[in-house]
């Protein structure tokens, strides 16, 4: 018996124009860039008010004392700030996983 040559038929994606990934990408990057830079931010100032505020307290720096009370207060949440930077840049790492993921899915597989 003499069988048929079979072609397998592949399957096909879902098309993607050129723009439509271009403008995920565009999207996605700044997304990551700017959560990224809001995360460096937070842990910035988390490690920076309880520095600064025995500063501020010798008299190293000419400080208004209503601003000495204020940093005084936020010295106190540098907690908050530390997990919100964390958190942030969590975030960013993941929307960049996942931008990556979902442009180049042969990788993924």
């Amino acid at each position: 018996m003499s069988a048929a040559p079979t072609i397998a038929a592949q399957p096909k994606g879902p098309r993607r124009s050129r723009l439509g990934t271009t403008s995920k990408v565009v999207i996605g990057t700044t997304a990551t860039l700017i959560l990224g830079m809001t995360g460096i931010i937070f842990l910035s100032l988390a490690f920076a008010f309880p520095v600064v505020v025995p500063l501020i307290q010798d008299g190293k720096l000419g400080v208004p004392a209503d601003q000495i009370v204020l940093a005084k207060e936020f010295a106190g949440f540098w907690w908050a700030f530390a997990a919100a930077g964390t958190a942030t840049l969590a975030a960013s790492v993941l929307v960049a996983v996942k931008l990556q993921q979902h442009i180049d899915p042969a990788d993924t597989e």
